[in-house]
């Protein structure tokens, strides 16, 4: 059993996102509960919990709601296939995101130069991530944001191995 306080401290998802994103039309199926019961969730529950986490991480960046859900669904299922590239590397202000395998360290990420010279780094003309942002004007034209997915990948990994340890304690 993974409590709902291990998965906000390895996820950063609380029951508040998971109430805010219900309200908002969220439809994910989540493990029962009842009301004053804290939701629990099982290893099992991985490829929930790695959707859930990129949607958190998405909703930083000021992602909408309904396209963070879609960015996380298709990003756990590339995982699940092991074709998921570390990094994702977006300018909100230009519309231009990609992909970035690069050797999976930070310091090897592209710098804007070469990126704006990179005819792989999208110009969104096939996706509407950059329309998904809430208020592009937010962002000033030189911000990069950078998510690591294999971080988030380890530490959901790292909360369903807690399960393990769990029931092999009792």
């Amino acid at each position: 059993m993974l409590r709902m306080r291990d998965v906000t401290r390895w996820t950063g998802v609380t029951t508040a996102d998971l109430a805010n994103w219900s309200r908002r039309g969220l439809t994910v199926r989540l493990p029962e509960t009842r009301q004053g019961a804290e939701r629990v969730f099982t290893k099992e529950d991985r490829d929930l919990l790695l959707v859930l986490s990129f949607i958190k991480t998405l909703a930083f960046t000021g992602t909408v709601l309904s396209d963070a859900y879609g960015l996380a669904v298709a990003w756990a299922n590339r995982e699940g296939d092991g074709a998921l590239p570390r990094f994702w590397i977006a300018n909100p202000r230009g519309g231009m995101w990609r992909d970035q395998a690069a050797s999976g360290e930070f310091a090897d990420l592209p710098t804007f130069d070469e990126l704006a010279g990179d005819p792989t780094f999208d110009d969104a003309s096939d996706d509407s991530w950059s329309d998904t942002i809430a208020d592009q004007q937010d962002f000033p034209a030189t911000v990069l944001i950078c998510i690591d997915r294999a971080e988030i990948v380890r530490r959901v990994d790292h909360l369903c191995a807690l399960d393990d340890s769990k029931a092999k304690a009792r």
